[in-house]
């Protein structure tokens, strides 16, 4: 038998030939193994830190593979250093959400949305950061904003937080379907809550339209169940007077709901005060008819009606102009004529 002698340069050519078998493999059958990429692979990095910038030890960060926010069995995690510093390697080319575990009594400031999502190809991640800070340093103040008719939550509002120290915006929202508004991230202190008065609506409570010197945070916490209830329901209003225009004391001025132009029980009614004025409130869009109750010996003149001592008012939509007065809007223009004349002689 013939022994065959390996010449110069035969070995180099072998381990080659190797090289390039083994990376076709690879290449033709790509798989991840315990959880690493054999192929070209990245890393994702970043820091653990507290409110002021200072790093984290312990924390857990985790690849959320079903974006349950949970850090699961088989999930991909590591824990920070002594300076907040956390790394995970050997990850293929593939879009990523990375989460923390929140620990007990903090609250996560950055990321805003709760994690990072990202698509990792061709260079590491850096700068995947997550900030908190202990959850009594921040506080929530939430609420709802409701209707006074119908008790049902109005959307489109905007509540404003004012700091009462400093008087600045501290945070605003805008109520959503059921009402509900929260204004978070607010440090220890005192704050006006505030709404913004939409057009045609009155507020019931608070009656100041604010919530002043609010404590929030520290020991307290979040605060809730500030609400504001307004109402989209108006005021009807005027004057009696005599001939000369004074004012009429002690007449009665109701609603006139069945129309048969008398004072019958169960009608809204009230009576007019030392000016004369007179003024019914809580009332909803509608059609009504307003009428006097006429007293011994005395003939009206205005409304001119020819058998019946009564007005029909009409109430549309809130922010309804004469006859129908909002509360808060301007007082009524006290009549420089004639309405009721008293019968001489009689």
């Amino acid at each position: 038998m013939t022994k065959k002698v390996m010449k110069k340069g035969d070995v180099g050519k072998i381990l080659a030939a190797t090289m390039v078998a083994t990376i076709l493999a690879i290449a033709a059958s790509p798989a991840i193994v315990n959880g690493y990429w054999p192929g070209p692979s990245y890393c994702i990095s970043g820091y653990k830190l507290n409110g002021t910038g200072n790093g984290l030890a312990g924390w857990t960060i985790f690849i959320d593979a079903n974006g349950n926010q949970i850090l699961d069995a088989g999930e991909r995690n590591t824990t920070t250093g002594a300076d907040g510093y956390w790394e995970i390697c050997g990850l293929a080319p593939d879009e990523y959400v990375v989460a923390e575990v929140l620990e007990a009594g903090w609250k996560l400031l950055v990321p805003t949305e709760g994690n990072y999502t990202f698509t990792l190809e061709g260079c590491d991640k850096t700068g995947l950061n997550f900030t908190n800070v202990p959850r009594l340093q921040l506080a929530c103040i939430s609420g709802y904003k409701l209707s006074d008719r119908t008790g049902e939550g109005l959307a489109g509002w905007t509540i404003n937080v004012y700091n009462s120290s400093t008087g600045e915006l501290a945070g605003s929202a805008v109520t959503d379907s059921r009402g509900f508004w929260q204004v978070c991230n607010l440090t220890p202190g005192n704050y006006d809550i505030c709404e913004e008065l939409q057009a045609g609506w009155t507020t019931i409570a608070p009656s100041s339209g604010c919530y002043n010197d609010t404590p929030v945070g520290g020991v307290l916490g979040d605060v809730t169940s500030k609400n504001f209830t307004n109402s989209d329901e108006a005021c009807i209003s005027g004057y009696k007077v005599n001939e000369m225009g004074d004012g009429l004391a002690g007449w009665t001025i109701f609603i006139d709901a069945n129309g048969n132009h008398r004072l019958d029980a169960g009608e809204r009614n009230t009576t007019t005060d030392v000016d004369g004025y007179w003024e019914i409130c809580g009332l909803a869009p509608g059609e009504y008819v307003v009428a006097e109750v006429l007293e011994a010996g005395w003939k009206l003149l205005a409304p001119a009606m020819v058998t019946t001592p009564s007005r029909s008012v009409a109430m549309t939509s809130p922010g309804s102009t004469s006859p129908i007065r909002k509360r808060k809007c301007p007082a009524p223009v006290r009549p420089v004529t004639g309405r009721t004349i008293q019968r001489h002689g009689q």
